[in-house]
């Protein structure tokens, strides 16, 4: 589960126009808006909030939420249309944050109860939530009270990790945030650059790539491995993997890993439907449809959403299963069409129609006419595709493969073949096969 603050910089210096047009300000709404649709899309199991830094103190805008529109409502209302004014309290708005990603109440009473027992294993707690910090300013001096660097050994302790995006290269403060928290600091060099960056903290959510195992790793905090039955499993799961350590040499070289390696739940709500009379109507029975939570039974306005009585996850069967999709890469392996192009050009001359052995439809008569189609009946799968000569047809949008400039992309598991525009279609947005999934 991820939980992550925007925490943003609203002083004065957000209004100067020294490098970006008209302002800092205005030119951070557009990135800001992708980051968060493409953010909350990539998975339901994400919560954003967003606290802004002006006139010295700082204020939550949003508490986190999974309700994309509260979040934008809220920015376009309080903070872009606001403009910038005073200066800015890091050390404020750090305090800030801290208290919306963590219960600190809650976790004195867990402390408290962890030190008046003997037992380890209640000490240990699994790390089902991974809390990050996305700061962005334009400010090269701050107004603190006390000493920030104090606040951030804080946030080391708790593992939340702080990404900053600084407009003025690095700031030594800055710099701390992100070392100190296994963050990292970024100069946007001009616009583009900085829609680059603010997309690659979205899906990957702070995640590095990790080249020496092929996927994705937190770069500070645990490793979170679920159960696959359920809480009993969860459990059994936590008692070999004590074992395992015990028996490891190098079991106390890894930070953290007694909490890493056991198995944590994540409660999720699946949204109920409630249903009212409507009062005054007498002629026909009718009724008002609410979705309601199925914990506390809080009305609900928008799925997916964090309940605001009982802080429970809400989503629906639909998101979970784009959520597995997505980050998961089913989708089959693939490779160019250059040599399957050379292919044909060598054999394909004289014939009419030829079905190729990788299931492509080609037509090859030159007065055929544009409009007419020819269905080619493959494995149980009609295609239809209009004729050009010695071209090769998209599988999914039936257009010319390479005529935008492409060369095409063809799936090593059903041979279908896909254009360009289509590939990043599959790839980005559905994550399947639609040719596999057709010929199943």
């Amino acid at each position: 589960m991820l939980r992550t603050v925007l925490l943003l910089d609203g002083s004065e210096a957000m209004n100067s126009s020294s490098d970006y047009l008209p302002s800092y300000l205005l030119a951070l709404r557009r990135p800001v808006m992708q980051f968060i649709s493409e953010y909350l899309d990539s998975t339901p199991l994400a919560s954003l909030g967003a606290v802004v830094m002006r006139d010295s103190i700082s204020r939550r805008l949003c508490s986190c939420t999974a309700n994309a529109s509260e979040i934008v409502e809220k920015l376009e209302r309080d903070y872009f249309l606001y403009g910038g004014s005073g200066a800015t309290s890091l050390e404020n708005g750090l305090r800030m944050t801290l208290s919306e990603l963590v219960d600190l109440q809650k976790l004195v009473e867990k402390r408290s109860s962890a030190d008046a027992s003997s037992s380890a294993s209640r000490r240990r707690q699994p790390q089902a939530v991974r809390l990050h910090v996305l700061l962005v300013t334009a400010s090269v001096t701050l107004i603190d009270p006390t000493d920030v660097f104090r606040v951030i050994n804080t946030f080391r302790k708790f593992n939340i990790q702080i990404d900053v995006i600084t407009f003025h290269g690095a700031v030594h403060v800055y710099d701390m945030c992100a070392r100190q928290t296994g963050g990292q600091l970024y100069c946007p060099l001009r616009f583009d650059h900085l829609l680059r960056i603010l997309h690659q903290l979205a899906v990957n959510g702070g995640y590095k790539e990790d080249v020496d195992h092929g996927g994705h790793c937190p770069r500070l905090g645990y490793t979170l491995r679920l159960a696959q039955n359920g809480v009993g499993a969860a459990a059994e799961y936590g008692e070999k993997s004590r074992a395992s350590r015990k028996s490891s040499p190098q079991g106390n070289n890894h930070h953290g890993a007694e909490e890493g390696d056991q198995a944590a739940m994540v409660p999720i709500g699946f949204p109920i439907l409630l249903e009212r009379p409507l009062k005054g109507v007498t002629s026909s029975p009718s009724t008002d449809t609410y979705l309601a939570c199925p914990q506390c039974h809080f009305i609900q306005t928008a799925i997916p959403s964090t309940c605001s009585l009982c802080k429970l996850l809400l989503c629906n069967v639909g998101m979970i299963f784009s959520t597995f999709v997505a980050h998961n890469h089913l989708v089959p392996p693939f490779r160019r069409l250059h040599e399957q192009q050379q292919l044909l050009s060598s054999e394909a001359a004289g014939s009419s129609v030829e079905t190729l052995p990788s299931k492509t439809a080609v037509v090859l008569d030159e007065k055929a006419s544009n409009e007419e189609e020819e269905e080619a009946k493959e494995g149980g799968m009609e295609r239809k595709v209009v004729g050009v000569r010695g071209s090769i047809l998209c599988h999914l949008c039936a257009e010319v493969v390479g005529q935008s400039g492409g060369e095409g992309w063809m799936c090593e598991a059903c041979s279908s073949v896909r254009c360009d525009t289509c590939h990043v279609f599959v790839m980005e947005t559905l994550g399947l096969c639609p040719c596999c999934v057709a010929l199943q």
